[in-house]
């Protein structure tokens, strides 16, 4: 954590009860300046929620010193989508350029590998951010018919906001998310326990998933693209093209909104139908 460069108080003996606005006044000028907008109104929130902890809890007999302070108005960032034609230019990349990713002009690292292809049309198809994908099982595909199947996976992400409660969020499995499963070994290996992608890989999870962000940025830059996309944009692009068809249900499929569903068990009507829906209806670029 960042330290506050000219500190005026001895914390060792300075009395929370001796917190005044020129304090605060210290701290917001300081804060300011480190973070941006968004971080910078939680710190604030943050600190003023410490404060009313002391006022309320342990009943300290002060009057809160952060109870007001201006709020930096944050500007919405604008969501990114890949195009089709962006998304085959790397794959095409994938076959065609020089795989040895530079590192400060000297020698380089080979960032090919046979399975980047499906990994990259996978987190496209399915919405997943790196966490969730690295960690997907065959064992995660269920159906309740012969024609629409779905995938159950932990929302890594809320479970860790939760703090370990179990959330798992539906995935409908389209026509062309399950060609790409197929291709991928579906018929051998539905029911196993198996990774979906590289089974058989030797690098951690951490390391396998900072592999496929940097694998993936090394190819996008040989398209001669002049943009700054990552993983993240093709999950943006998942939710944006499902949001098309879904509507009002998208945070369904995308949110904690399952939280009571019991995997394997029961799945809730409403649910049910969304990722009936989502299966037979979602397509990304059409």
């Amino acid at each position: 954590m960042a330290k506050l460069a000219c500190p005026t108080k001895d914390i060792r003996t300075f009395r929370v009860k001796d917190v005044s606005r020129k304090e605060v006044s210290d701290f917001y000028v300081w804060t300011e300046g480190h973070y941006n907008e968004k971080t910078f109104n939680k710190c604030m929130a943050g600190v003023k929620g410490f404060f009313e902890f002391l006022i309320d809890v342990e009943e300290i007999d002060m009057r809160n010193p952060f109870r007001k302070y201006v709020l930096k108005d944050v500007v919405g960032s604008s969501i990114e989508t890949i195009t089709k034609y962006e998304f085959d230019s790397v794959l095409k990349a994938v076959d065609n350029a020089d795989p040895i990713r530079k590192i400060d002009g000297k020698g380089g690292k080979d960032m090919f590998r046979p399975y980047l292809k499906q990994a990259y049309k996978l987190f496209l198809l399915t919405g997943c951010r790196r966490e969730e994908l690295v960690v997907m099982r065959w064992s995660d595909i269920f159906g309740f018919d012969e024609s629409v199947k779905f995938m159950y996976i932990e929302n890594i992400k809320v479970q860790r906001i939760k703090k370990g409660k179990k959330v798992l969020r539906p995935i409908p499995i389209t026509a062309e998310l399950m060609n790409l499963l197929i291709e991928m070994g579906y018929n051998e290996k539905y029911m196993t326990d198996d990774y979906i992608l590289c089974p058989d890989r030797t690098m951690n999870v951490q390391s396998f998933m900072d592999f496929l962000s940097k694998s993936f940025t090394h190819y996008l830059k040989n398209t001669g693209a002049n943009k700054n996309y990552s993983l993240k944009n093709l999950r943006k692009t998942y939710f944006t093209w499902m949001n098309r068809v879904m509507g009002d249900e998208t945070k369904i499929l995308s949110s904690h909104s399952t939280d009571g569903v019991l995997k394997k068990y029961y799945l809730d009507p409403k649910v049910l139908s969304v990722i009936k829906k989502g299966a037979l209806e979602i397509k990304i670029f059409d």
